[in-house]
């Protein structure tokens, strides 16, 4: 559902239908409420845990809530699909919302939030599938996808796309490994 407010469309997201919690995140364009439930967040990350249950304005939000209301969270310094991605993942729950396969651009949004909450020992299994199917036919893609196998710790990948930036191959650095005439050491290194 989605409604327009001061020039910029607002999107809702409900993550989690029985949410306690909607997290408020705004570009320039778009502003996203996506409901989420807290004790998800807190488990899997330690920044929203602090945020959510220490001596914060945020946590006394939640505690102190009237009703079936879910507290607001503004999140001003997060991009919206990154956020989203995270959170539905995190919830185990459907992203078909976002393009599919998920645009380079977003998989990188995506790796610095979860990197900020410390969400990426939760995420990296879970995120090495997306990191496979991105198309990094471009070099701007070839850096995103560099950028967020280094923020989710996956070596294999940030390996591959490392290869993808200096070859510039694209798709078809996947299957240099594949090729038996190549060297896999240079003598003397």
């Amino acid at each position: 559902m989605s409604s327009e407010t001061s020039g910029k469309e607002t999107v809702k997201y409900e993550v989690d239908p029985d949410g306690d919690l909607l997290l408020v995140v705004s570009d320039n364009q778009t502003t996203s409420h996506i409901l989420v439930s807290s004790k998800v967040l807190c488990l899997v990350s330690p920044a929203f845990r602090a945020m959510l249950t220490g001596p914060f304005k945020e946590s006394l939000d939640l505690k102190n809530k009237q009703g079936n209301e879910p507290a607001k969270q503004e999140l001003p310094d997060d991009e919206p699909n990154g956020m989203l991605l995270l959170c539905s993942l995190l919830h185990f729950s459907q992203h078909d919302h976002l393009p599919q396969p998920i645009p380079s651009n977003v998989l990188l949004s995506f790796a610095t939030v979860a990197d900020k909450y410390g969400c990426t020992p939760s995420l990296r299994y879970v995120a090495q599938p997306l990191l496979a199917s991105v198309d990094i036919s471009t070099l701007a893609s070839r850096y995103e996808m560099l950028q967020a196998s280094y923020l989710l710790d996956i070596p294999s990948a940030f390996e591959r796309f490392s290869k993808a930036v200096v070859l510039g191959e694209g798709r078809k650095v996947w299957l240099i490994e594949e090729m038996s005439c190549l060297p896999t050491r240079v003598p003397g290194i």
